[in-house]
C-alpha cells in the first residue's frame, strides 16, 4: 500500500513540477511581452473560467475519486458508479454551458473594455462539458490506481493550451488583432478537446463492463443526495473565491486610484507571487488527490489504523516540506524574485507570507484526509469561514494599506481555519503528534541545509537559475539525510 502511494505520488509530482515550472514561465514570458496588467486581466478570466467550471461539475473529480474507491473498497460495481459520475456530471455541466452561451453578452460586462468578450465567453461555455467529463475520467483513473493517465493528460491539455497562449502573445495579441480573453478562451477549448479525447479513449480500453453480480448497485438518486456534500462545498468554494478574487482588484484600485496600477499588482500577486509561493508543494498536491481515494478506500473497509498511519505520515511529510519551503524562500527570496520580476514588491511578499506557508501547505493534505473520511459538511463549512474571513480582510485592510491587505488576509484565514481542520482530523481518526519528529528535527535538519547552501554558494561561481538550482537541490538533499540520521538517534 505504502508503495502504491508513493509511486502515485512521485509520478503526479514530476507531471505537477512540470506543469508548474512551465506555467510560471509562461506568466513571466507574457509578463515580459504585454505587461503586468495583461497578467491580471489572464488571472481574472482564469477566475471566471475555475468558477464556472466548478459550478458546472460541483467538484467532479472529488466525487468520482471518493465514491468510486468507495465501491472498490467495498467490492461493488465501481462501473455502474462512474456512468452515475458522468450522467450527473455532463448533465449538469451541459445546463451551465446553455446557461453561460446565451447569457455571454450580460456577463461580458464584467471584463469591460473587452469588445470580443462575449466571443471568448461562448467558446469557453462550449468546453464545460468536455472539461467536466475529463474531471469524471480522471477521477476513475485515480480510484483504480492508474495515475499515470490523468498525468499525461494533464500534459496534453497544458501543452495545447500553451502553444495557442504563445502563438497568440507572440503573433497575434502584441499586434492589436485580437485581445487576451480571446486568447484563453480558444487555448482553453483546443486543450479540453486534447485532453477529454484522450481520456475518453484511455476509458474505453481500460473499463470493466462485466459487473459483480453479488454487488449491491445503490439508485441514481441514492448517489445524488450522497454526493450532494461535495456539490455544495464546491458552490460554495467558488462562490466565496469567486467573490474574493473580484474584490481584490477593486479594493487594489480604490486604494491607487489607478486601475493599471491595481491590474499590475493583481497580475502580479495571482501570475507570480502566488504560483511561486505554491510551487514546492506541488508533492503535497500530489498527495492530496492520492489521499482522498486510498483513505475513502479503507474507511469503507473499516481499517481505521490503516487510515490513521497513512493521515500521520501524509501530515508529517506535509510539515517536512512547508518548513523546508518557507526557510528557502525566505533566505532566497531577492535571487527568486529577480528571475521572476523586475518589481520589488515580489521580493518584500514572498518573504512576508513565508509564515503562513506551513499552513496553507497543510491545508492541501488535511483536505485530503477529510474527504477521505467523508466530512465534507466541516470541509464546506470550513472553506466557506476561510474566504469569509479573508474577504473581510480585504475589505478592511487593502482599502487601508494596500498590497499588503492581501497579505493581511491570507495570514488571518489559513492560520484560523487550518487549527480547525487540524483539530477535527485529530478527533476523528486520533492523530499522534510528535513534537521531535514533527517540529524539532525538521527545524534542525532545515537550519543544517540551508547553512551548507549558503556555505557552498559562497564558493561556487554559478550565477542565475544554475545558482538557485544548486542550492535547492544541495539544502533539499542535506536535509533529508540530516533528518534520516537524526531520527535514527532519536529512536
Amino acid at each position: 500500500m505504502e508503495r502504491k502511494i508513493t509511486r502515485d505520488t512521485a509520478i503526479l509530482t514530476a507531471v505537477s513540477l512540470v506543469l508548474q515550472l512551465f506555467g510560471l514561465l509562461l506568466n513571466i514570458f507574457i509578463t515580459r511581452k504585454l505587461g503586468e496588467s495583461e497578467v491580471g486581466i489572464l488571472s481574472l478570466i482564469s477566475s471566471f473560467y475555475c468558477l464556472a467550471l466548478s459550478l458546472a461539475g460541483g467538484n467532479s473529480f472529488a466525487y468520482s475519486s471518493r465514491f468510486i474507491s468507495e465501491e472498490i473498497g467495498g467490492n461493488g460495481n465501481c462501473e455502474k458508479i462512474m456512468l452515475y459520475c458522468l450522467f450527473f456530471g455532463i448533465s449538469l455541466s451541459t445546463v451551465f454551458s446553455v446557461v453561460c452561451f446565451f447569457l455571454a453578452d450580460s456577463i461580458a460586462g464584467y471584463f469591460d473594455g473587452y469588445s470580443s468578450a462575449s466571443t471568448g465567453i461562448r467558446i469557453m461555455a462550449l468546453s464545460l462539458p468536455l472539461a467536466v467529463t475529463g474531471a469524471c475520467v480522471k477521477g476513475y483513473f485515480h480510484a483504480r490506481r492508474k495515475v499515470s493517465i490523468p498525468c499525461i493528460s494533464e500534459l496534453i491539455e497544458f501543452i495545447a493550451k500553451a502553444v495557442v497562449l504563445v502563438i497568440f502573445t507572440q503573433f497575434i495579441l502584441s499586434k492589436g488583432y485580437s485581445d487576451t480573453l480571446t486568447a484563453v478562451a480558444v487555448s482553453v477549448i483546443i486543450g479540453e478537446v486534447a485532453s477529454c479525447a484522450y481520456l475518453c479513449i484511455s476509458y474505453a480500453a481500460s473499463r470493466n463492463p462485466t459487473p459483480d453480480k453479488t454487488a449491491v448497485i445503490p439508485s441514481f438518486f441514492g448517489f445524488v443526495r450522497a454526493i450532494l456534500p461535495i456539490v455544495a462545498s464546491a458552490y460554495s468554494f467558488v462562490l466565496l473565491s469567486g467573490a474574493n478574487e473580484a474584490l481584490v482588484p477593486i479594493t487594489l484600485m480604490n486604494f491607487s486610484g489607478s486601475s493599471s496600477t491595481a491590474l499590475g499588482e493583481y497580475g502580479i500577486f495571482e501570475g507570480i507571487i502566488m504560483p511561486v509561493l505554491y510551487f514546492p508543494s506541488v508533492i503535497l498536491q500530489s498527495l492530496s488527490c492520492i489521499l482522498i481515494p486510498e483513505i475513502a478506500r479503507e474507511t469503507s473497509s473499516k481499517n481505521i489504523a490503516k487510515v490513521r498511519k497513512i493521515s500521520c505520515d501524509a501530515i508529517s511529510n506535509g510539515i517536512s516540506v512547508a518548513l523546508l519551503s518557507a526557510s528557502f524562500i525566505f533566505t532566497f527570496g531577492e535571487e527568486i524574485a529577480a528571475l521572476t520580476s523586475d518589481n520589488p514588491l515580489v521580493a518584500t511578499a514572498l518573504k512576508t507570507l513565508c509564515p503562513v506557508i506551513p499552513f496553507i501547505y497543510l491545508e492541501l493534505i488535511l483536505e485530503g484526509i477529510l474527504k477521505g473520511l467523508g466530512k465534507q459538511n466541516f470541509s464546506t463549512l470550513n472553506s466557506a469561514a476561510e474566504y469569509i474571513i479573508r474577504i473581510s480582510c480585504v475589505l478592511i485592510f487593502v482599502r487601508l494599506i494596500g498590497f499588503y491587505g492581501i497579505v493581511v488576509s491570507y495570514f488571518a484565514s489559513n492560520i484560523a481555519c487550518n487549527i480547525a481542520r487540524i483539530f477535527v482530523v485529530h478527533k476523528e481518526i486520533g492523530l499522534k503528534f510528535s513534537l521531535t519528529d514533527n517540529i524539532l528535527i525538521p527545524c534542525l535538519s532545515v537550519t543544517a541545509g540551508i547553512q551548507l547552501s549558503l556555505m557552498i554558494k559562497g564558493v561556487v561561481s554559478f550565477q542565475g537559475i544554475f545558482s538557485l538550482a544548486l542550492t535547492a537541490f544541495i539544502c533539499v538533499t542535506v536535509y533529508f539525510i540530516s533528518t534520516k540520521l537524526l531520527r535514527r538517534f532519536a529512536d
